[in-house]
């Protein structure tokens, strides 16, 4: 009769020392791995914060400055200092000199142009010509009703693919007439481009408050036939933009399955 196994005590304290060692070494590991994977995510959620906010501040210094340049358009065309002989040529060294701006006009508060002027390098160079200008702005009025004085009004308005481009409005007072008066520019987005096309990670734009795209990286690329003025008012992180009440939020969301993380930052000048 085969007598059975027997194992020292030495072993058996072995044995359970094995046990508990792995027990506690599983348990580290799984805690590394669970703080790494938290560390992982949470340096994503800054990162896309962060850049979010970068771009935010890039893109309101940009559109500030075209602000200030639209206000001095303004003070010359409505100016009484300066001859009306010789306003046209002063307001077209303006064109030539404020990098970006390729058309200015003056429309009166009942919303008729009473002024229009062409960079004629820049339009030159790009083969638009004024009628493009009076088809487009008749194509896609101005909703000079609806405007309000110290509220910029800025929507992507390209009017040839070969120069993109965005409209800037601005309300204006004469005080000496008691009259209301608009501004509009139509300026390049070369530099809104150059801000889209920075980072190599996310896909970043600039919408306006109905979800429509004003600048964009997509544009950037060498892809055909691109919708310049893309509606992206369904993605959440831009519903969560349109409806929220935050500075900034990052988000994550899937579409169509797939997973996406998400953020925006609202820009000071026009709450864009």
């Amino acid at each position: 009769m085969a007598s059975p196994v027997k194992f020292s005590i030495r072993l058996k304290l072995l044995l359970m020392m094995l046990v508990v060692v792995t027990a506690v070494v599983s348990i580290i590991t799984f805690k590394i791995v669970s703080l790494f994977q938290k560390d992982k995510t949470i340096y994503l959620f800054d990162l896309t914060a962060v850049t979010a906010l970068h771009l935010a501040e890039e893109a309101n210094s940009i559109l500030l400055n075209y602000d200030e340049r639209l206000q001095v358009f303004a003070q010359s065309l409505l100016s009484e200092q300066i001859p009306e002989s010789g306003k046209e040529d002063y307001i077209k060294e303006l064109l030539e000199h404020f990098d970006g701006f390729i058309a200015i006009s003056l429309y009166n508060g009942k919303g008729q142009e009473e002024v229009s002027l062409l960079d004629e390098a820049q339009s030159g160079a790009a083969g638009l010509a004024r009628q493009d200008l009076t088809a487009y702005r008749l194509e896609h009025p101005i909703p000079f009703d609806h405007l309000t004085p110290g509220t910029p009004y800025l929507q992507h308005s390209t009017l040839l693919k070969t120069l993109p481009s965005f409209t800037l409005v601005r309300t204006v007072r004469d005080e000496a007439h008691d009259e209301t008066f608009f501004v509009v520019a139509e300026i390049q987005l070369k530099k809104l481009l150059g801000l889209s096309g920075k980072s190599k990670v996310f896909e970043t734009f600039l919408v306006d408050e109905a979800g429509t795209i004003i600048s964009s990286s997509r544009m950037t690329s060498d892809e055909e036939g691109l919708d310049f003025q893309e509606d992206v008012s369904a993605i959440p992180v831009v519903k969560a933009f349109m409806t929220g009440k935050t500075f900034a939020e990052t988000l994550e969301y899937e579409i169509n399955g797939d997973a996406y993380l998400g953020a925006y930052a609202r820009i000071e000048y026009g709450g864009f």
